[in-house]
């Protein structure tokens, strides 16, 4: 964006690019962005400033014509924002427009152009960006192939002028608004991602959400070639030569190879297929249920499974036994992930950032509802009886029945993990 050395229009799409990565708007609002738009609010009793951005949308409402929506612009946004307003003052004012992006011709750009200039920034900071990136991150960006029309928008003072024909690394604009909502995901409510992303529901969100799980899921388990998991069990990956010791996981993955062998997919060049077809597959119940039972075993980036849990079922309340039958679960369900990422960090030092969220969340959990909720519950027993709760809360059955290896269940787990002593 500072770089004066750069045409123009190269320093302006940087701006949005930095807008774009901010607020994960679609590209057909990024593209018509307008000037005069930042608009800023006062929080903390008016001692500070926080900004909202606000943009035309055609895509969540019924209106033809389009309506006005608004953002939360960080400071990065804010910077860019102001910068692109610098840059096209002149020719907003010698177009007549309130458009931001303009041509040499002080008019907006038309689709074709406005792609190939988006692409023109990855071409010129491929080896920045592209150089180094893990296989996991290969698997997601694109090969695109110069025509004649990008390559008109190339910069020709560039030392690797490319031909017709050549390839390069690209992103899908789209990519960004994935990406931005995952991020926030474990920092605000859904609510507050719905609005900021602009999504007429929840459940639109959400789904950003299970795309990325499984995504990540079929990545980190394929083989070389991608047209499956891998089953061998020499495999030298420490998580999944742990998944392959227990039957129930080796299930899951036949099942999936069982799939994917069906649809003649591969996971690395047909993953955005692989995810539609899921949603409308018959085979969904079992591949989604592998994917939300028992993806705490199988992937260290699978910590986030109790992500919307976490959002309403961690913070302090009255304790109440009506539904420890899913308190104990959940416990155990976390206890199992948090003791599997512990000894993956061991493995590799990535997974720490991983393993202290998860441990951090059980905390909470194990603070705030299990232990409130079993010494309630054992107190209860102690003082009414055992046909007392059943009459009273006949869901418990299958706890009450099994009480003594529950308590030694909850003490293992606290012990393991240290919980007690937190």
């Amino acid at each position: 964006m500072k770089d004066e050395s750069l045409r123009k229009q190269d320093r302006m799409m940087a701006c949005l690019i930095v807008i774009l990565t901010h607020t994960g708007m679609r590209k057909g609002e990024l593209h018509r962005l307008e000037a005069g738009k930042l608009k800023d609010i006062t929080i903390l009793n008016k001692k500070a400033k926080a900004f909202i951005l606000e943009f035309f949308t055609f895509k969540t409402t019924a209106e033809n014509n389009g309506k006005w929506t608004k953002t939360i612009a960080f400071p990065e946004t804010v910077q860019a924002y102001r910068t692109l307003m610098k840059l096209s003052k002149d020719m907003r004012k010698k177009g007549s427009t309130n458009y931001l992006f303009l041509n040499k011709f002080n008019k907006i750009y038309g689709r074709t152009t406005f792609d190939n200039l988006f692409d023109t920034f990855f071409y010129r900071n491929q080896n920045e960006l592209f150089d180094n990136i893990s296989e996991y991150e290969k698997a997601q960006i694109h090969l695109l192939k110069i025509d004649s029309y990008l390559k008109g928008t190339i910069p020709k003072t560039l030392p690797n002028v490319p031909k017709i024909s050549d390839t390069f690394y690209t992103l899908n604009p789209h990519q960004f608004r994935v990406a931005v909502a995952n991020i926030l995901k474990d920092k605000v409510s859904l609510q507050w991602i719905r609005e900021h992303m602009n999504h007429l529901s929840e459940e639109m969100t959400k789904h950003y959400f299970r795309d990325e799980l499984i995504k990540e899921t079929l990545f980190n388990r394929a083989t070389n070639d991608g047209t499956s998991l891998g089953l061998e069990l020499n495999n030298q990956n420490h998580f999944i030569k742990k998944e392959l010791s227990e039957p129930e996981l080796i299930k899951a993955y036949e099942e999936i190879n069982k799939f994917l062998k069906k649809k003649k997919f591969n996971i690395f060049k047909d993953i955005d297929e692989i995810i539609n077809t899921l949603k409308y597959n018959p085979l969904r119940e079992s591949i989604v249920g592998v994917c939300t039972k028992h993806l705490g075993m199988l992937c260290e980036r699978q910590y986030r499974l109790a992500t919307f849990e976490k959002w309403y079922f961690l913070s302090p309340k009255v304790p109440n036994i009506e539904s420890f039958d899913f308190t104990y679960k959940r416990f155990i369900d976390k206890s199992k992930i948090v003791q599997h990422n512990k000894e993956l960090v061991q493995q590799d030092s990535k997974y720490q950032r991983d393993y202290e969220n998860e441990y951090s969340s059980l905390i909470k959990f194990y603070q705030n509802r299990v232990l409130q909720e079993h010494e309630l519950l054992l107190s209860i027993l102690n003082e009414k009886g055992k046909e007392f709760i059943l009459s009273s809360y006949p869901q418990l059955e299958i706890i009450i029945s099994d009480i003594e290896n529950v308590n030694e269940e909850i003490t293992k787990w606290a012990s393991t993990l240290n919980l007690k002593n937190v």
